[in-house]
C-alpha cells in the first residue's frame, strides 16, 4: 500500500504518517531536495524569458516540475516525520512574470483561468499544514498546464507518452 492518489483517499491516518526505515528517510529529503531544484529551475527559465517560441516548452519544464513536486511530497506526507510548513499569503503567489494574470499568455483564456485557479488552489494549499494537499494541489497545476502546452505544440497526452497518472 501506497500514499492517497487523490483528496477523496486522504485520511486521518495519512496525515499522521508510517514509520520508515533511516535510509528511506534520507531517500525522500533527496528526492525533495531535487524536486525543489527542479521547480527553482524552471521557475527561473520562465521568470525573465522574452515572448518567444520556447515558451510552451517552458511551460512543459513547469508543469513537469509540478509534477515532481507532487510525487515527492505526497511519498513525504505518507511518512512519520515529514510535516508542510505553511507558506503565509501564497494565495497570491505568481509562478513566474510570463504566466501571471494580464501577461500576454498565448491559447484559449478559458485554460488560463484554469491554470490562474490552479495557481491558487496551490498557494491557499501551501498555507495550510497538509502536505497532501499541497501535493495534489502541483499535481492539479501541472495537468492543466500540461493541456495548454499540449494545445500550444500541437501534442496529446498521448503522443508525449504520458497519460493521466496518478501522484
Amino acid at each position: 500500500m501506497g500514499p492517497p492518489q487523490s483528496l477523496d483517499q486522504l485520511s486521518t491516518a495519512d496525515i499522521h504518517g508510517r514509520q520508515v526505515s533511516p535510509d528511506e528517510m534520507q531517500q525522500i529529503v533527496e528526492e525533495l531536495q531535487l524536486a525543489d531544484e527542479v521547480w527553482e529551475q524552471a521557475q527561473t527559465a520562465s521568470e525573465n524569458a522574452p515572448p518567444d517560441p520556447g515558451f510552451p516548452h517552458r511551460l512543459r519544464a513547469l508543469a513537469e516540475a509540478c509534477e515532481q513536486q507532487a510525487r515527492s511530497l505526497a511519498r513525504a506526507g505518507w511518512i512519520e516525520g515529514f510535516a508542510w510548513t505553511p507558506i503565509p499569503d501564497s494565495r497570491h503567489m505568481i509562478v513566474s512574470p510570463e504566466l501571471r494574470p494580464g501577461a500576454n499568455r498565448p491559447g484559449p483564456p478559458e485554460l488560463w483561468e484554469q491554470f490562474d485557479r490552479a495557481v491558487q488552489r496551490l498557494g491557499i494549499a501551501m498555507e495550510g499544514r497538509i502536505m497532501y494537499v499541497v501535493a495534489f494541489r502541483y499535481r492539479d497545476l501541472a495537468a492543466v498546464m500540461h493541456k495548454i502546452a499540449d494545445l500550444l505544440l500541437g501534442e496529446t497526452p498521448e503522443s508525449r507518452g504520458q497519460g493521466d497518472e496518478a501522484v
